[in-house]
């Protein structure tokens, strides 16, 4: 348990956000994520078809600019997409996704950061049409 001057762990501000991607990038999405200190962990799930999936459990307020680098830095890879699922202002329950598409963007990631509750990582299918 981390313990700061006069408060405890729970009154930081934790935030969640789950990693989908496609089955071949699952171990290379893993180890980029284990390599960057930013709260990567597996989450054990007891279905056949998805043993486990990846997650990001990090306290927003001191790991926030380093979470969205990591993210952003995804894209270094010219053969990937990542797309950010986030809840909407007027209504909760519904997803609102948008694709993340230049790495310098990073203040823009950390503000959506707030609201997003999954990214999805994948081929990128442009570059593998012109291949």
């Amino acid at each position: 348990m981390e313990k700061t001057v006069n408060s405890d762990l729970h009154l930081g501000q934790y935030w969640r956000i789950d990693i989908v991607c496609d089955p071949e990038l699952r171990d290379e999405v893993e180890q980029y994520f284990s390599r960057h200190d930013v709260g990567f962990s597996k989450i054990e799930v007891f279905s056949v078809e998805n043993p486990y999936k990846l997650a990001l459990f990090f306290d927003f307020a001191k790991k926030g600019v380093e979470v969205a680098k990591a993210i952003m830095g995804l894209l270094d890879r010219n053969d990937i997409e990542i797309t950010m699922y986030r809840a909407t202002d007027s209504s909760p329950q519904s997803v609102k996704s948008i694709k993340l598409r230049k790495s310098e963007d990073v203040e823009k990631c950390k503000d959506l950061l707030s609201t997003c509750v999954a990214i999805g990582v994948q081929r990128n299918k442009e570059k593998e049409g012109s291949e």
